[in-house]
């Protein structure tokens, strides 16, 4: 699986290592063929060095310095042995600084011995004999002491070389520790660190948002394809990552088909849009059968997003953009794998609807019970039938609720003097547009449901519901009414996601 401009650099790094390996007499075996197709990847630098150091002692490698090459460097079990030979040179190097500095101070010490002694003498006035005798002693002691110093700024200079060249090499195995090697984008193990990391600096003034990325029916392609054409699908989807983020954005592989990026100073209307973006970009490839060049379809997407808030930690935040990413996995369940039409169907597994949790309620019974319900009313047209007919009412049933929403929504905030009011109504204006437009694509068959259920949880339920209304729930008064007029016990203030 590649889209055409993916498949042919593949290609054309395979031949490569193919050539490389006919160059040098060498066996095509499994081991040979990653050292040589990784090295003209370019993405190992200690392999790549290693490599031309190789190839500029010898012109004939054998087999065993390939299989040496990738045991040293692309066998995960060698990462702890490098650690471990960096670490002795790092004692040698400790212990070569020490003697180089005790000598030194052993010198200095007995210069000083010297000067006392000379100094004693001089203030004796003594004849000039023992003058001379003092001063040449002085004077040998001096060079004595300046070929020991210049010894040890020779041994500190060689030692500091060495210890950058020791860093420049544990930088080397940590990065190799932290990448994942299917893809070359960060491993699940730089995913914790790095959000561990960054999530104290995050503020409500220094955003901090996370997009989860799974691949739709991932497993049909393993069971049709092979994991060949799995694998260039992960690494379609890896470049497709690193293309679209920013400097300072990371991009991680965290399970089987599903990646994370780290978005610092992102909002999550910013992570929002970039998930749009990245669906895109990824819907638009076309996907080639390599034995046969036949097109076999497209790759599609679920993508989830969350945005820290007080209280948040690591494990929270990765769980919201989780429960979303399955919620806009489950709204595109009906869209069929792009798989060939003779493959037999399977049962697609079918994720957990949206979840209430108390954490969403803001304390104002109107505005809490719409939200219920809307989140109800989005659950019903995701498990909808195909067969059309309930899943339009459904859609019917959205439009006229989000319209009675909105309009009660916008009378309690102007009851509150919410200074945001205006803004507010804009988006719902605008939201309420784009939800008729494309309530009405689908019902008349221009569009499949899908385009609405992407809608609905990422733009009405997640990016507004969820984002953008908790700005004024500090404002919202903390009783509500009931239906009779009677008064409501307090709320806490709510804690949105």
């Amino acid at each position: 699986m590649y889209s055409a401009l993916d498949r042919s650099w593949t290609d054309q790094l395979s031949q490569k290592a193919i050539q490389k390996a006919t160059e040098l007499n060498l066996p095509l075996n499994p081991e040979i063929y990653e050292v040589l197709f990784v090295y003209f990847l370019g993405s190992h630098k200690s392999l790549n060095t290693a490599f031309d150091a190789l190839t500029a002692q010898t012109s004939s490698p054998a087999a065993r310095d390939l299989a040496r090459l990738h045991q040293t460097h692309l066998s995960a079990r060698s990462t702890a042995g490098r650690i471990d030979s960096i670490g002795e040179s790092v004692r040698d190097q400790t212990t070569s600084i020490a003697t180089a500095i005790t000598t030194a101070s052993t010198a200095t010490a007995h210069y000083q011995h010297v000067l006392a002694t000379a100094g004693h003498v001089l203030q004796l006035k003594s004849t000039s004999g023992s003058a001379r005798f003092a001063i040449d002693k002085i004077i040998a002691w001096t060079e004595h002491i300046s070929s020991t110093n210049a010894l040890l700024v020779q041994q500190l200079q060689f030692a500091a070389e060495r210890v950058a060249a020791l860093q420049q090499q544990l930088d080397d195995v940590r990065k190799d520790a932290m990448t994942d090697p299917l893809t070359g984008v960060g491993n699940r193990k730089l995913f914790d660190l790095t959000l561990s990391r960054t999530l104290p600096r995050a503020t409500e003034d220094e955003p901090l948002s996370l997009l989860l990325i799974d691949v739709n029916h991932f497993k049909d392609f393993n069971d049709t394809y092979g994991h060949a054409v799995g694998d260039d699908i992960l690494r379609l989807i890896a470049r497709t990552l690193q293309d679209s983020v920013r400097e300072g954005e990371l991009v991680c592989r965290v399970g089987g088909d599903e990646f994370a990026t780290i978005l610092p100073e992102q909002s999550l209307h910013d992570a929002l849009a970039m998930g749009e973006r990245i669906s895109t970009q990824i819907t638009q490839r076309k996907l080639y059968r390599r034995s046969t060049k036949q097109t076999i379809g497209r790759l599609s997407v679920s993508i989830g997003a969350s945005e820290w808030n007080t209280g948040d930690t690591a494990e929270t935040l990765f769980e919201k953009a989780d429960h979303w990413m399955y919620a806009a996995k489950r709204a595109s369940q009906t869209q069929a794998p792009p798989i060939d039409e003779s493959a037999p169907s399977r049962q697609i597994r079918s994720p957990t609807a949206l979840v209430w949790h108390d954490s969403y309620s803001c304390g104002h019974l109107t505005i809490d019970t719409q939200h219920r319900a809307l989140f109800d009313l989005a659950n019903k047209y995701l498990a909808c039938g195909a067969d059309g007919g309930d899943c339009d009412r459904i859609a019917r049933s959205i439009v006229a609720a989000v319209t009675k929403h909105f309009a009660s929504e916008e009378a309690v905030l102007r009851a509150h003097g919410y200074e945001e009011l205006g803004a507010h109504i804009a988006e719902h204006t605008r939201l309420l547009a784009e939800l008729k437009d494309r309530v009405c694509a689908v019902l008349a068959g221009q569009q499949p449901r899908d385009h609405l259920s992407d809608f609905i949880i990422q733009s009405v339920v997640l990016g507004h519901l969820m984002h953008d209304d908790r700005r004024f729930f500090a404002i919202v008064t903390q009783t509500s009414s009931h239906a009779n007029g009677g008064p409501r016990p307090k709320h806490e203030k709510c804690a949105s996601p």
